[in-house]
């Protein structure tokens, strides 16, 4: 079956009833911790396949939401650098969280600011000294010649 599955073309038609609750038997793994108790689940006993059977087939579209965000903030929240997943991430965080991203940009600025007054202060400093090794450096190449 895994092998007639994988190497099928699989028809373009209708998603099937099937179909959709697989997608959320699937993402219901990516579920939150935090949002176990919105579907009646003690986080700390596993659910048997039966019983994740059971919840997919009486969700709410709240439900539905829950399980389709977490599965989103797990898979997208592992990025790191300027990528594309990590301005995905941010823009999902400025739809669900402005106010926090704000503050933390905020922050973020803040503490930039303060090391760009740095840097600027120390190349004010090495100045001096990079003009004088460039005239000697020129002084230099005009004996030479």
């Amino acid at each position: 079956m895994k092998r007639l599955v994988r190497e099928s073309i699989t028809p373009s038609g209708e998603f099937q009833e099937l179909e959709k609750n697989l997608i959320f038997y699937i993402m219901l793994a990516s579920l939150r911790k935090e949002n176990f108790s919105k579907f009646g689940i003690d986080a700390q006993i596993p659910l048997s396949d039966e019983q994740k059977e059971a919840l997919i087939t009486s969700l709410t579209d709240e439900q539905r939401n829950i399980i389709k965000r977490d599965f989103i903030i797990k898979h997208i929240s592992d990025t790191f650098g300027n990528k594309r997943q990590s301005h995905l991430l941010l823009e999902f965080a400025i739809l669900h969280f402005p106010d926090k991203v704000k503050k933390i940009k905020e922050l973020h600025s803040e503490n930039y600011a303060k090391k760009h007054i740095r840097i600027k202060e120390r190349i004010s400093q090495l100045q001096p000294y990079v003009a004088e090794t460039h005239t000697e450096e020129a002084a230099v190449v005009s004996e030479e010649k």
